[in-house]
């Protein structure tokens, strides 16, 4: 399965978007109902950013999909958007990769950084 398929089954209502080279090789997801979590996939860890503007959703997620090691952000639709929340990936690495084990300690330090002590906020 390639990434663009495994966004496609964590993501099914919404709508994957290849933002290619100019934007590091981000995917987006667009279109997503409020609340949306990742799902067919394994949570390694979680935090809620707090960088974000008031009363705004904005989590980061470390995710086990398919063949692939997923850093994401979801964040909410602005106030005035009818677009839904929306999904950014930071980054991925292939599960059995060398870079894996390296992908997902930078990773976990991101959430640590972005969200504050990881107390409550990691799955394990």
């Amino acid at each position: 399965m390639n990434i663009l398929n495994a966004m496609r089954c964590m993501f099914p209502t919404g709508t994957v978007i290849d933002c290619g080279m100019h934007e590091g090789d981000a995917l987006e997801v667009h279109g997503l109902a409020q609340g949306m979590v990742p799902q067919n996939c394994e949570i390694l860890a979680h935090g809620h950013a707090r960088f974000s503007w008031p009363r705004a959703r904005r989590d980061i997620y470390l995710v086990k999909a398919f063949d692939f090691l997923i850093l994401l952000r979801i964040d909410a639709a602005g106030p005035d958007s009818a677009d839904g929340d929306f999904v950014v990936s930071r980054g991925y690495a292939a599960l059995e990769g060398a870079q894996s084990e390296q992908f997902q300690a930078t990773a976990c330090k991101r959430i640590a950084d972005l969200c504050g002590s990881p107390a409550g906020h990691w799955v394990h």
